[in-house]
């Protein structure tokens, strides 16, 4: 059992580096996060891609119930419309796919928005971190 413990202590690495390759290559990005009882991974990504959306770097937590994935910055606002559509419950979306014309979310539904500079999470009502004080 040690053995097996160890053997996946070794590639935990891989994914994120994998991730952080695919941000620099696609250049600038938008990650979303969201609970993943509200929707497959394999979903998600099949649907983005048949609107020539290419999602990448889909990372779940191994023991709680959220996973983010990230897209390009430009294909964000259609790319949150679409998961809205498909009813995945967001728990954190990026500025980038926020526009005036952004479809409301359901009330139940708390969004946060990650801080450019420290990369806090922050209600999206805020005008500044409250982590660090820098501008939304």
């Amino acid at each position: 059992m040690s053995d097996l413990l160890s053997a996946l202590t070794v590639f935990d690495w891989i994914t994120p580096v994998v991730a952080e390759i695919q941000d620099i290559v696609n250049g600038p990005n938008a990650s979303f996060v969201y609970l993943e009882s509200s929707a497959s991974g394999k979903d998600i990504f099949r649907k983005l891609k048949r609107k020539k959306i290419n999602p990448w770097g889909w990372i779940g937590a191994p023991f709680g119930n959220e996973a983010v994935f990230t897209v390009r910055e430009k294909d964000a606002p259609q790319a949150y419309k679409i998961l809205l559509k498909m009813g995945v419950v967001l728990t954190s979306v990026p500025r980038a796919a926020l526009t005036r014309r952004s479809p409301r979310l359901p009330s139940r539904v708390a969004v946060h928005v990650h801080c450019d500079y420290c990369d806090g999470l922050n209600d999206e009502s805020r005008k500044r971190c409250e982590h660090c004080g820098a501008r939304l």
